[in-house]
């Protein structure tokens, strides 16, 4: 989870808060609560900028599943056909490595650059960079002297760990849609009245 999806978590989980509070005020005596802030109001009361961010965002999300989904199916496919592939021909070592690295780029791809960001950025113990060196080291295991090749193997962890992002993406948008609409009960004004 980013930075800013965390701190934007952060703030709609106050806000939930607010409302629940307002809404157990409403519950006692002498003491009323009136009006609704939607999530469209809401939205409209943030800066420009931050308004633009939240769309923008909801739209990242449905397109890098989608585009997630693709590369997994993608990729699956072309490492079974590496498999296929590789039990039924007798290539030299290198020549199954770039036959490997086809579906491990097309779905590694991602988690590569985001570690190399990291890295730049002093990050280095991230899970993006974990997982890049664990990959590339079943990657090159094979050229060691008497090793036996690690290529299905680095594909297999690569794709697992990118559906595991994708389900973990997927339970984001639910969870953020989940606070949106504890959201839309949020009164905008508490009054309390006194006998």
């Amino acid at each position: 989870m980013s930075v800013f999806a965390l701190s934007e978590f952060r703030v709609a989980l106050d806000r939930v808060l607010i409302a629940a509070f307002a809404t157990g005020l409403q519950r006692q005596p002498g003491i009323f609560v009136s009006g609704k802030l939607t999530t469209r109001n809401m939205a409209h009361t943030h800066e420009h900028h931050e308004h633009e961010h939240e769309h923008e965002h909801h739209h990242h999300e449905e397109e890098g599943a989608r585009g997630r989904i693709v590369k997994i199916a993608a990729a699956t496919v072309l490492l079974i056909a590496a498999v296929i592939v590789e039990k039924h021909t007798d290539w030299t070592t290198w020549q199954y490595l770039l036959l490997y690295l086809v579906p491990y780029l097309i779905v590694g791809w991602d988690t590569l650059r985001e570690a190399a960001e990291a890295l730049a950025h002093g990050e280095a113990l991230d899970e993006n960079f974990l997982m890049s060196v664990a990959t590339i080291g079943a990657l090159t295991i094979g050229f060691l002297p008497g090793a036996e090749t690690q290529f299905p193997e680095a594909v297999f962890v690569m794709l697992f760990f990118q559906v595991g992002e994708l389900f973990e993406g997927i339970a984001e948008g639910r969870s953020r849609k989940s606070v949106a609409h504890l959201m839309d009960i949020r009164p905008d004004t508490a009054g309390v009245e006194r006998d």
